[in-house]
Parts: structure tokens; sequence; C-alpha cells
């Protein structure tokens, strides 16, 4: 139950040395050969999508996502797995390591076991307590989301800062990473989807539609006014909430999007919003790339 071309045709090259935007230099691996035709696997455990993206010298070979199912044991994670990488002929003696991030902690060790089984790796499990690069400036930094942690992280590897990083997954999130690359806080709201369906749930009369781009913002029937509210109304959150962010933060040189419902709304925003499907996948591989140089 996986689906493939889920993540666009986005590649990252962490492998040689970069400038960013802003002047400042990276280097995640400045001996690629040491790392020819090893692949390490990046891997999202969200709430209703597991996503998984292999990273191969640097770029990104493949990424697709499967069904979080809370019930499956780990052999049954691990011949999904493996089937995944069957498809990409990737062979599991080919796979160097592992990184993860979750949101779903009854699952987390379920994945692991998964990996170790299928791959043999011990994976990594993104917390703010690993050397990441990002600083963390909330009351509880224990309480920040691993996926807003690794989007945070691609954020300040990838563009310039300040940046306003959104994640439209089951909810919609939005972070603050200031100019030094410190997470400064978060707000969260329901997810267009889950808000689709609380819409559809609690009325009688109001049926599911699909999320297609609205025609017009005033509506000529019911599926049109459902898509215009729908949509349109959260790319209007989304430019109102920038707002008051960059009113908190100051200006933000860079704004982001990524998860599930980005692809349907950003374009409707009125500011410029970036979307970068495998941004999380491009934070988890910087963090595993910067981890395995300081060993």
């Amino acid at each position: 139950m996986f689906s493939t071309d889920v993540c666009g045709g986005h590649a990252v090259n962490f492998s040689i040395d970069k400038t960013r935007a802003d002047g400042a230099s990276y280097i995640y691996n400045n001996k690629p050969e040491e790392r020819a035709a090893r692949m390490v696997l990046t891997i999202d455990i969200g709430n209703t999508n597991i996503v998984l993206g292999g990273y191969e010298n640097g770029a990104l070979g493949f990424c697709t996502r499967i069904s979080t199912d809370k019930s499956l044991e780990a052999d049954q994670y691990a011949l999904e797995l493996s089937g995944i990488l069957n498809l990409y002929k990737v062979a599991g003696e080919s796979i160097e390591g592992a990184i993860i991030s979750s949101v779903v902690p009854q699952i987390t060790d379920t994945v692991a076991r998964a990996l170790r089984m299928f791959a043999g790796v011990e994976p990594l499990k993104l917390t703010h307590e690993l050397p990441t690069g990002v600083g963390v400036n909330i009351d509880t930094p224990s309480e920040l989301g691993a996926d807003l942690l690794a989007g945070a992280i691609a954020a300040k590897a990838l563009y310039p800062l300040p940046a306003i990083v959104i994640d439209m997954g089951t909810a919609t999130k939005i972070t603050a990473v200031d100019e030094q690359g410190t997470v400064q806080g978060v707000s969260i709201m329901p997810g267009v989807f889950i808000s689709l369906d609380a819409l559809v749930n609690g009325t009688s009369l109001l049926k599911g539609i699909a999320t297609n781009a609205p025609v017009r913002a005033i509506g000529k029937n019911t599926v049109e006014s459902m898509q215009s509210g729908v949509v349109f109304g959260a790319a209007s959150m989304l430019d109102g909430m920038v707002e008051r962010f960059e009113a908190e933060l100051g200006p933000a040189k860079t704004l982001v999007a990524t998860g599930g419902a980005a692809g349907i709304v950003v374009p409707h925003c009125r500011h410029s919003v970036q979307y970068v499907p495998t941004l999380i996948l491009d934070g988890l591989y910087a963090v595993y790339c910067r981890t395995h140089a300081a060993l």
C-alpha cells in the first residue's frame, strides 16, 4: 500500500561544500568517494503517512510513502519497506544508515526494528538533543515535534534566514526560524484535510469533495463553495499568519512550505511561498550527514 512519485523531482546535493545565500558555508561530507553507491534512508513518520526517501551520493534517489498503521508489527513493516526498496532496485546491504523523525511514538521503535531486520542498520532518531546546528528557544524544547525540527534544519541549511516554515499535513504547523537559525516558536492549527472531514461529518447536506483549485472565490454551487472555503480559506490563513509572524520575527527572507496540502494551497497565497515536498527529508539527511561527519 505505497504510492510512488509523491515527492516531486526535487534533488539536493549535500556532498560538496556549498555557500548559502546568506554567505554561510557548510560541508556535510567532503569525501563523497567514501559514500559511493551507499544509500541513506530518511523516514518521516506522520499521523497519516510515513514518507521514505533514499539519498545516494548526496542526491535524492527516490521518494515514496506508505500509510501509517499502528497495528503492524516490525516484520510487517520490514516486508513493506523492503518491497519499496526492491521496486527501486536497492539492495538491503547497500543501505549505509537511516534516520527517523516521528510524531507517532507508538510505532517509532517498530519501524526502527524493521530497519534492523531488513537492512541491518541502527537508525538515528531525530530529537532536539542531536547536534543539529539548530537552536530551540521554546519553553520546553522536547515538545518540538521532530518533523518541525527537521523542517527548521532544512531551512537553515538551504535557504536565507530568517525563515518561516509551513508544514501542511494532518495539522498545519508554522515555524519561525530566526536569522541565527534558532526556532523561536510555532503555530499549530487543524490541517486542510482534517478540516474538510470535520465540515463534511458535522453537516447533513455537505458531502466529500475533491480539494481541487477553486474556480472563483464566490462559489456558484456546493462544490465550488466548499473548494473556495477550504483552499482559498487556507491560503488566506497562511497569508495572515505570515504577516503576524513577521510582525514578531521581522521580515522573513524565506517562506517555504511542505506537506500533502501545500501543493494545493500555496499557489493561491498572496505571499511568495516556495513549495518543497521533500523539505523534511532534506532536513533529516542534513542531520545524518552532520552527525556522521563528526565521527
